[in-house]
């Protein structure tokens, strides 16, 4: 997101986006008010938006509450659940945030719809037909809300008695034309584009994320324990299970749990999780619910407890305390340590891990200062290094990359491409598969607490500067000099790129289909 926003290729891309247009909108909004203030645009402000958007999650966690009925007690503790939650967390400082997004429009949706049921004020209505507009258009995979949604509006319907024909009215404005147009922007930008949110599916389903076993139905259970963690996940299914039957009674907090089973029984019964990359993303909307109402659950049990039994209410304040620390710490962990207290915690989200810096941004500025326009560059990469778009954003043009790589495809890969490229960008773990090729020299090495974390080979003729140097220093240099103040940015290419890039990738395709490549004679 990032790299397309600063480098942005029209209106096009916008609509072409795998989880929808509004994840592009809101991050190309802010970007562009920032232009006009003329403010440098480094990480922390690529991470702005989805950071404002956490906290206010925490607010319209409290919020939504409050119009389900529950107490303010109640609804501040649900406040601090949110902010604990891993996945949450997780998201919450993740530059793409596309998750954020979709999860804030979908709560604030479902307050607005509870708030004009409640208030019958038409700023209600319209922030709730917006709002569900927004959350339909911010993920491939946005179900759940609009059933949840429905329900409402249906029993809003029914009640109604004298005022039936203005409920109908309202929900047209309210839910009907927010789905539709929802509808329509999808399937232009699948028409338009060949991509957007039906083209993820689509090719989702072509990859075999699609299918129904008993392994994958277990798989996905022990993902939903991964998003709590040992302790917290008890309470939560529990108060999933116990949202059902408020919700048989026609209370209104039952509507977190029909949420969450309508978002999470098309995944349990018609996917795999082994074909998706990040599994545990797509719960975010149940782990939302379930954080919610294990708060409704543990406050039910503790009014059911009677006054005079203290001691089982301390235990049970003692227990709810013990699972908020826990719950926190496993969000720590997951997010800034690495998974280390894993066996612990047992929580994993599965994306957006803080990791020591790599030497990236470091590569990006000796290749901005250094390599000439007209060279070929290559970092190798799976899906945690220097992917396409990550590497573009920081090396300031277009290189040989793409997105997943797997790790045993790199060194044929490599093979393949030697005589096509100029520089070679790798981590430790892949230097010996440039040592063994001929005709590239190191140039450079990047250090981080004295151990080397990026490497740069660039062929002798080139006479790049040696170097060596930690990533700390080179980094505050890239600051000063590459953080753009304003966008969109060309994005250049060397003049064989398109013809390398079409060897990159049909390199590629072979190899994921399991066929012998040779190297081609470099042009």
């Amino acid at each position: 997101m990032p790299c397309l926003v600063r480098h942005s290729y029209g209106i096009a891309w916008i609509f072409a986006h795998s989880y929808g247009p509004m994840p592009a909108i809101v991050h190309r909004s802010v970007t562009e008010i920032l232009s006009c203030l003329h403010i440098p645009m480094g990480e922390a402000i690529v991470r702005l938006p989805i950071a404002v958007l956490s906290v206010a999650q925490v607010f319209l966690a409290y919020v939504l509450m409050r119009r389900l009925r529950c107490t303010r007690t109640q609804s501040i503790i649900a406040g601090m659940v949110c902010a604990l939650l891993p996945s949450l967390v997780t998201d919450g400082h993740y530059a793409w945030g596309y998750l954020t997004i979709w999860l804030f429009f979908g709560t604030l949706a479902l307050w607005a719809t509870l708030a004009y049921w409640d208030d019958r004020q038409i700023w209600h209505l319209s922030i709730a037909s917006f709002s569900l507009f927004a959350h339909c258009l911010s993920n491939c995979f946005a179900f759940g809300l609009p059933l949840t949604l429905l329900m409402v509006w249906l029993v809003l319907i029914r009640r109604a008695k004298q005022t039936r024909r203005q409920i109908i009215s309202d929900a047209s404005f309210g839910f009907v034309l927010p789905c539709l147009a929802a509808l329509a922007v999808t399937a232009m930008s699948w028409l338009g584009t060949g991509g957007g949110q039906i083209g993820r599916l689509l090719m989702k389903q072509q990859s075999g994320a699609t299918g129904s076993s008993l392994s994958g139905m277990l798989e996905w259970l022990i993902v939903w324990s991964a998003q709590y963690g040992y302790l917290f996940v008890v309470p939560a299914t529990a108060g999933l299970l116990y949202g059902v039957v408020l919700a048989r009674r026609g209370d209104r907090r039952g509507l977190l749990a029909v949420w969450a089973f309508a978002a999470f029984l098309p995944l349990l019964l018609l996917s795999n999780p082994s074909r998706i990359g990040y599994p545990g993303a797509y719960l975010m909307e149940p782990v939302f619910a379930g954080g919610m109402l294990a708060v409704v659950l543990i406050a039910q049990l503790w009014n059911a407890l009677p006054p005079q039994r203290l001691v089982l209410k301390a235990a049970l304040a003692g227990v709810c305390v013990l699972g908020l620390v826990h719950l926190g710490l496993g969000s720590v962990d997951s997010c800034l340590a690495g998974n280390r207290l894993q066996r612990w915690t047992g929580v994993t989200t599965g994306w957006g891990t803080v990791t020591p810096d790599t030497g990236i941004k470091a590569a990006g500025w000796y290749v901005r200062q250094f390599v000439p326009p007209d060279a070929i560059v290559i970092p190798l990469h799976t899906n945690r290094g220097m992917e396409a778009p990550v590497a573009e954003y920081y090396l300031g043009r277009r290189v040989l990359a793409t997105m997943d790589v797997k790790a045993e495809h790199l060194e044929p890969l490599l093979a393949t491409m030697a005589d096509h490229v100029d520089v070679v960008i790798v981590e430790p773990v892949e230097q010996r598969m440039v040592d063994r090729l001929s005709g590239f020299t190191r140039v450079c090495t990047f250090t981080r607490d004295g151990q080397p974390v990026r490497m740069i080979y660039a062929r002798p003729a080139m006479q790049l500067p040696e170097m060596s140097q930690d990533v700390a220093a080179v980094n505050s240099e890239y600051d000063r000099f590459f953080s753009p103040t304003s966008v969109p940015m060309p994005l250049p290419a060397a003049p064989e790129y398109a013809a390398k890039m079409a060897l990159y990738r049909e390199t590629l395709r072979h190899l994921g289909n399991g066929q012998a490549v040779s190297a081609a004679p470099s042009s």
